[in-house]
């Protein structure tokens, strides 16, 4: 069977985290320039950042001379089992059990702590020989659950890594992501208010803004153009006029 096409995950995993690689090359080149007086370019490419979020694949594939080829895994990690994403009651689990001593909780959990025993299943190789049977057994014991929760609650007794796979509905409405502000809600005088993901940094000398709202196009040039580079209100007038400054309000005019 010919394997299937690449998948197109549903985040900005590129973009994102170009960002991010940008603004600690920013924040490295600065404090270079506080201890030394030096400026420096800096340069962040998104194909250089897709390829660094691969934290398996090349590593392995080269330190085992090309005898193990990772490929598409799906919901599934490719060189670790279990490890992956397990359907259950009521929606989807990740679960990450691996090492021994997760492998072995997950069969408590289960109550099947002779599984651990299992010539199949007995090392990560061979657990990764029979992945299939194995998730089945998993998947099993999850769907004979009444609900997601249950089967949580048993892992987290045997303190096996597992987490709920989140539906959007359920991200922009959970209780600790409002109240960590991981989701925001964001005011916009044209879409009026919708959730957003919030800024991922935290810091003790400054406070996270209560209200958000969205400014309009160009609603800060006069103050960023006098502020930072010392421009009269003629000069900005025209600027905007020329059409080199947009604003929402020369659209309206």
């Amino acid at each position: 069977m010919a394997p299937e096409a690449p998948v197109m995950p549903m985040v900005a995993m590129g973009d994102v985290s170009t960002g991010v690689h940008a603004l600690a090359a920013v924040a490295c080149a600065l404090l270079h320039r506080e201890r030394t007086g030096e400026g420096q370019y800096i340069d962040v490419s998104l194909l250089d950042s897709y390829i660094h979020t691969h934290d398996f694949s090349l590593q392995t594939y080269s330190a085992s001379k090309g005898k193990f080829i990772p490929t598409r895994g799906g919901a599934h990690h490719t060189g670790l089992a279990p490890c992956g994403i397990f359907r259950a009651t009521q929606g989807y689990i990740t679960i990450v059990a691996a090492l021994e001593h997760q492998w072995r909780g997950l069969t408590r959990a289960m109550g099947r702590p002779e599984l651990a025993d299992d010539p199949r299943f007995c090392s990560v190789r061979e657990r990764l020989k029979h992945k299939e049977i194995l998730i089945e057994e998993i998947e099993n014991w999850l769907r004979s659950l009444p609900d997601r929760e249950t089967a949580l609650m048993a892992l987290n007794h045997e303190r096996v890594p597992a987490a709920p796979v989140l539906t959007i509905p359920e991200v922009v409405q959970h209780p600790h992501l409002l109240e960590r502000g991981t989701v925001r809600q964001i005011s916009d005088p044209t879409f009026g208010d919708f959730v957003l993901p919030g800024f991922p940094f935290r810091f003790s000398a400054v406070s996270m803004p209560t209200v958000l709202t969205a400014p309009d196009l160009g609603e800060h040039n006069q103050a960023v153009l006098q502020r930072y580079l010392g421009y009269d209100t003629e000069r900005i007038v025209q600027l905007t006029a020329a059409g080199v400054l947009a604003s929402q309000r020369a659209r309206e005019d």
